[in-house]
């Protein structure tokens, strides 16, 4: 259903910086409908040949093309030039671990950032041939036991990094580092009491930070505070254990909201002072939206749309051969529609990226292969979901 409401021994940081809808009123179910708009598989490149899959990705815009990084289950970044044709640039391999996340500089293309649960981000130089040039660490217990790092980003004026941690010794760590040092600058630990599973700087304030976590929580805090308490501005309870974070633009002007994917397949939204979503969509509601059963459904990202804000909802099912892939359109009367079926899509999508103002899309995913999807000159295709016989269930994340 969719639901509407009103709307160890480093030092804590210091100055860093409803109502109700039943789902017949609020869904068109994708089975017998036309869908409306049309995307053409125009490209795509296999990342390995072996059983490897993508789980991140991080895209940075250059002219016409993008240079476009991934996270592979075998420890390693790959790094691509996407135009009219793909071509591989360089391969980062210097992890222990599973890489938990990567980070292309937004002032700069050929700088990669890799987090890892072996504890460490580094920054790769592809100018030099694809040197690692800066480790960033905590150290600070004086063993060689680092913190597993789970998620990590960089804020908008790319001085500060923070980076969320497993569970260790009973605490759940956000850790913050001085980019051009790689000084550790303090964190805090109280404020989660699992695992941090995002970490999302806001894109125009370098101040403002959400994370969030297994426990259910997303917080919001403001780093420039002297201490962890007061920088804490706000803490949201998704009731639910916290799987994607993006910031999106509010229906009422030009502030931000966030968007959160949970582990159950729920999509909330939040304003930044909201006690609770103002937003809420279930996992039937979705399921049924895309003809899918609710137990096979997933959400892969949401995406937003420059002129409209409306919302595009990404995600398919699992049954089958994974190749189902499909679009939902969230309006602003609070309605999913379908939208797209990507006919072509061979894989169970794990990640995303969607240009505003093309409508260009790449996913990537356990078939590490990465697409690039476009919008089609072709209007009101008419398609339905393929029947699904034989069932395959979704690999685990490996962290």
């Amino acid at each position: 259903m969719i639901v509407k409401a009103e709307k160890d021994s480093i030092s804590h940081t210091s100055g860093l910086s409803g109502t109700e809808s039943e789902n017949d009123s609020v869904c068109e179910t994708a089975s017998l409908t036309t869908f409306p708009e049309s995307y053409a598989l125009k490209n795509e490149e296999a990342a390995s040949l072996k059983q490897n899959y993508i789980l991140h990705m991080s895209v940075a815009r250059e002219n016409s093309e993008a240079k476009v990084a991934l996270s592979t289950s075998n420890h390693s970044c790959i790094v691509y030039q996407v135009g009219e044709q793909i071509a591989q640039l360089t391969s980062l391999n210097d992890h222990d671990k599973a890489v938990s996340n990567v980070r292309i500089s937004s002032q700069n293309t050929n700088l990669v950032f890799s987090g890892s649960l072996d504890g460490t981000i580094k920054l790769w130089d592809l100018r030099r041939s694809s040197k690692c040039v800066k480790t960033f660490q905590d150290d600070t217990r004086g063993d060689d036991k680092l913190k597993p790092i789970t998620s990590f980003d960089i804020n908008c004026d790319n001085r500060v990094l923070c980076a969320g941690t497993e569970l260790v010794d009973g605490d759940a760590f956000l850790l913050f580092w001085d980019i051009r040092t790689t000084n550790l600058l303090g964190g805090y630990w109280e404020s989660h009491t699992d695992d941090v599973t995002q970490i999302c700087f806001h894109p125009s304030q370098t101040n403002v930070l959400v994370s969030g976590s297994s426990d259910g929580l997303i917080n919001v805090f403001d780093i420039n505070e002297t201490n962890e308490s007061a920088a804490l501005q706000n803490c949201l309870n998704t009731q639910s254990c916290v799987e994607k974070l993006s910031w999106i633009k509010s229906r009422e002007g030009e502030e931000l909201d966030i968007s959160c994917i949970t582990s159950t397949v729920d999509l909330q939204l939040w304003s930044l002072e909201g006690a609770s979503p103002y937003l809420a969509i279930d996992r039937d509601t979705i399921g049924k939206g895309m003809s899918n059963s609710s137990d096979d459904c997933y959400l892969v990202d949401v995406h937003q749309f420059s002129f409209t804000q409306d919302l595009m909802l990404l995600g398919g099912c699992t049954l089958g051969n994974g190749d189902n892939l499909q679009s939902l359109k969230l309006s602003h009367d609070s309605k999913i529609k379908p939208m797209a079926n990507f006919v072509g899509n061979k894989q169970i999508v794990r990640c995303s990226w969607h240009n505003p103002d093309t409508g260009v899309l790449l996913t990537a995913g356990e078939a590490s292969i990465l697409s690039v999807w476009k919008p089609s000159v072709t209007e009101d295709l008419k398609s339905t979901v393929k029947p699904m016989k034989k069932e395959r269930k979704r690999k685990p994340t490996p962290y």
